[in-house]
C-alpha cells in the first residue's frame, strides 16, 4: 500500500510480523532489523564486526545493521591499547560505549650491590619493591644509591617490559699523611700494593696501612 508517496509493506515471516517502509525506493524503516553502534575511546579506534552469518544488512565501520536477534561479535582495537572483543545478541537498536585501556609495561631494576636503594618515579604511579608498572610511553626516572657508592640516575620511556642491571661504583677517597719532621718518609699500602708519597686514593671502605 502507499501512503503520501511512501510504500509500506507488512506481513508475517517465520512467525514474526515484519513491516518495511520505502520512499523513492529507499528503505526508511524495517521493524525486523536493528542497528548496533560502537562508540570507542579513543575515538580513532578501529571497530571490526564478525561472525554475523547472513544477518548483516549494512556495515558503515562503527555501526552495523542486522536482522533482529543476530549474534554479532565486535572487536575494538587501537595502537598502544589493549583490544576488547565481545559477543552480543542484537535484539534492539542500541549504542555501546567501549573504553580501551592502554598497554602497560613493567620496569624492574636489579642493583649491585643488591641492598642499594632503588627509587622509581612516574607521575601518578608508585613503585612496588624495585619495580614499577605504568602505561606505554610513560617516562620513568630511576635512581640507585647507597652510602659510599656513586649514585646513578637516569630515565626511560616505557615501550616494552624492561629489566635493568645497575652496577654502582664505589666512591673514591684520598688519605694524606702530613708528617713531622716534614722530610719523613711515608709509605702507604692498600690492596697488597705499596706506593711512596704522602697521599693515596682508594675505593671506599678500603683498608690502608701507613
Amino acid at each position: 500500500m502507499y501512503n503520501n508517496g511512501k510504500q509500506i509493506l507488512f506481513g508475517f515471516y517465520n512467525g514474526k510480523f515484519i513491516s518495511k517502509g520505502y520512499f523513492d525506493n529507499n528503505l526508511i524503516f524495517n521493524s525486523n532489523v536493528v542497528t548496533i553502534t560502537i562508540n570507542p575511546t579513543p575515538n580513532d579506534a578501529k571497530v571490526t564486526f564478525s561472525d554475523y552469518g547472513i544477518g548483516i544488512i549494512s556495515n558503515d565501520g562503527k555501526s552495523i545493521t542486522v536482522k533482529k536477534d543476530t549474534v554479532v561479535n565486535y572487536t575494538v582495537s587501537a595502537d598502544k591499547y589493549v583490544s576488547k572483543t565481545q559477543s552480543i545478541v542484537v535484539d534492539s537498536t542500541k549504542s555501546i560505549n567501549v573504553s580501551l585501556d592502554k598497554i602497560i609495561y613493567t620496569l624492574t631494576i636489579n642493583p649491585t650491590p643488591s641492598n642499594a636503594t632503588v627509587t622509581l618515579t612516574a607521575s601518578g604511579y608508585s613503585q612496588s619493591g624495585n619495580s614499577i608498572t605504568v602505561p606505554i610511553d610513560t617516562n620513568v626516572t630511576y635512581t640507585v644509591s647507597k652510602t659510599h657508592y656513586v649514585t646513578q640516575t637516569n630515565s626511560i620511556s616505557m615501550t616494552s617490559n624492561n629489566t635493568l642491571s645497575i652496577n654502582l661504583n664505589r666512591q673514591k677517597y684520598t688519605l694524606t699523611i702530613n708528617p713531622t719532621p716534614s722530610d719523613s718518609t711515608v709509605t702507604l699500602t692498600a690492596n697488597g700494593a705499596t706506593q711512596s708519597g704522602n697521599s693515596i686514593t682508594v675505593d671506599s671502605e678500603t683498608t690502608v696501612n701507613y
